[in-house]
């Protein structure tokens, strides 16, 4: 699955919480393989995206992409046979 998010750039001013928020949940849902990006202007509120360190930012004159990728999960370690 895509997700591409481009609100209005005055919501980056007056709605930043609420998109966070909403990242936030998306991030939550997706399935392994799925990509979120969120298109912007130079935003110093984006630093609070969640999972921060994960996202690929693109820039394309005034314009920002964000791009972030959900990872598989790590698999769970083979059970021992002395546990």
């Amino acid at each position: 699955m895509t997700v591409f998010i481009s609100p209005p750039f005055s919501d980056f001013e007056h709605r930043l919480d609420d998109l966070l928020s909403l990242t936030r949940q998306l991030q939550e849902k997706a399935h392994a393989g799925s990509v979120i990006v969120l298109q912007s202007e130079e935003c110093a509120g984006l630093i609070g995206l969640p999972r921060r360190e994960q996202w690929e930012e693109r820039r394309y004159g005034r314009n920002r992409l964000w791009i972030w990728v959900k990872e598989e999960p790590e698999p769970e370690p083979a059970a021992t046979e002395s546990e």
